[in-house]
């Protein structure tokens, strides 16, 4: 059976049940297509700021499931 995407309206009800921080991490997964591991796993270290001011900044995960076949992972 393939696995499908919450319905926007159960995140929507469900974010008052959630915690202030786990509540910013779902939003942060609807805003960018995130996966909850690299969610969990994001350091200041690994946003890339030093774009043009109207820039977007970029998140490059230290390790994602690509990784090994040499991938580069770049969210912004």
């Amino acid at each position: 059976m393939p696995v499908v995407p919450v319905e926007d309206a159960v995140v929507e009800a469900t974010l008052p049940f959630l915690s202030r921080q786990v509540q910013t991490m779902v939003k942060l997964q609807l805003l960018t297509g995130m996966r909850a591991g690299e969610v969990v796993l994001m350091r200041t270290a690994d946003i890339d700021r030093t774009a043009r001011p109207d820039g977007p900044w970029t998140f490059r995960p230290f390790t994602h499931k690509n990784s090994h076949r040499g991938h580069d992972r770049v969210v912004p």
